[in-house]
């Protein structure tokens, strides 16, 4: 893992980390839940920046089409995964909406800030 990736990395778990606490306050009865949303934003994130890193090195000019891939894929994480989960109870609310996506929002911002940042220190 580059030392860039692992700072990125370092950054986004804090922020997470934040952001799930703030959220376990007023979702206790949905723990489950907002572990497994929280981890697999934080590895798609990480997986996301390590691809769009690696395709930039080689110069291959697809760098914006593994970005928007890695946003599919975690919406199609989010159907495959998560969806089911809220759908348990026969019921999807606002509530159980913003558990995946505050922290899919959170990532991908920050997603696009590091790779912004990093390419104009470049």
């Amino acid at each position: 893992m580059s030392p860039n990736l692992l700072r990125f990395a370092i950054y986004l778990l804090l922020i997470l980390a934040v952001s799930f606490f703030i959220q376990f306050l007023f979702f206790k009865n949905l723990i489950t839940i907002l572990i497994v949303n929280y981890v697999l934003n934080f590895f798609l994130a990480i997986f996301i920046c390590a691809a769009y890193f690696y395709f930039y090195a080689l110069k291959m000019n697809i760098e914006g089409f593994v970005f928007m891939g890695g946003s599919l894929l975690k919406l199609m994480a989010y159907f495959i995964f998560i969806l089911p989960l809220f759908k348990q109870d026969g019921e999807f609310t606002k509530s159980e909406f913003s558990l995946f996506f505050i922290p899919y929002f959170l990532c991908l911002f920050f997603e696009v800030f590091w790779i912004a940042n990093s390419l104009n220190k470049q």
